[in-house]
């Protein structure tokens, strides 16, 4: 009885340990069981859910700024980002486009002579009542004009050497004072010396009828220089011959014909040195206002072979 009570005993312990490993099954705590409509299903749980994504004008771009990476052309893939950002060779440069580095003026046109100084200045100084003053120069080289070298003139030059002056032997200062005008300014030349018009009288005339920037503007011409011609040129030499021919220039201007009335004068001085050219600006400054007003006043230096201009006519 004994024996039978203990089996029973150890039979039941058995079963009571078994249970236990065992155990039944039992379902998780409702706080641990999701809600069906927060299930991904299928979705691709590594990226961000819709409604986590910030909007589109807090990520500082509009839908509108966004690159449409579907619509890039095929043959844009394989730009590299340095290669998407550099300007297309054949874009043009600043230059091109008219920027700041413009390129050089064309002027002087090529001429008779090497031209070289304040080229390209005359323009507003045409409407102005004030005197002016320009300086460059001429450089003959080893070649002195001949009548070998007419057709290396312009048609003005041309036309001023067949039609002649009113007498003299300055008929190369008055070419070649031309020739600057029309090489750096694009003169035009519209009438000689003996085809000016004036009212019935006597008294000065003027050289030349040009047309500048669409005006018609009256040029004079005089030579600064001196026997011997080697030596320094003197100052009162300067002033004489200014003050002449400013005066001349009131003169003829108060008298051409209405059909030839010029807007300015121009006074061409021609200059046998540097040293001659310095006499003529310092003789210039020292004139009375009155002398030089409504003139512009324009020395050319010569060099080189130039003794044509000055005694060989």
């Amino acid at each position: 009885m004994k024996h039978n009570l203990g089996y029973a005993t150890l039979l039941i312990g058995m079963i009571l340990i078994t249970g236990a490993c065992s155990g039944p099954e039992q379902d998780p705590p409702e706080m641990m069981t999701p809600a069906s409509e927060d299930m991904s299903d299928d979705r691709d749980m590594t990226s961000s859910p819709v409604d986590m994504a910030p909007p589109a004008e807090d990520m500082g771009a509009s839908e509108e700024d966004m690159p449409l990476t579907t619509d890039m052309p095929a043959d844009m893939a394989d730009l590299s980002a340095e290669d998407m950002t550099s300007p297309p060779e054949d874009m043009p440069s600043l230059e091109d486009m008219g920027g700041e580095d413009m390129p050089p003026s064309m002027l002087p046109l090529d001429g008779f002579g090497v031209l070289t100084g304040e080229c390209d200045v005359i323009d507003t100084e045409l409407a102005s009542t004030e005197s002016f003053f320009f300086a460059n120069a001429l450089d003959f080289g080893m070649d002195p004009y001949d009548e070998m070298d007419l057709t290396k003139l312009s048609a003005g030059g041309q036309t001023i050497i067949m039609n002649g002056n009113a007498g003299g032997r300055s008929l190369y200062s008055e070419v070649f004072a031309y020739e600057v005008l029309f090489r750096c300014e694009e003169a035009v030349l519209l009438k000689t010396e003996t085809q000016i018009t004036y009212q019935p009288g006597m008294g000065s005339i003027t050289d030349l009828l040009v047309e500048m920037d669409g005006q018609k503007v009256g040029v004079s011409v005089v030579r600064a220089f001196a026997f011997p011609f080697e030596d320094p040129y003197p100052i009162e030499e300067a002033r004489r011959i200014l003050n002449k021919k400013l005066t001349d220039i009131q003169e003829s201007s108060a008298r051409v014909a209405e059909e030839d009335r010029w807007v300015k004068q121009i006074l061409s001085v021609i200059a046998y040195s540097e040293q001659h050219a310095m006499q003529i600006r310092t003789a210039y400054d020292e004139l009375d206002a009155s002398v030089k007003t409504d003139t512009i006043l324009l020395v050319t230096t010569t060099n080189g072979e130039d003794g044509p201009l000055y005694f060989d006519e």
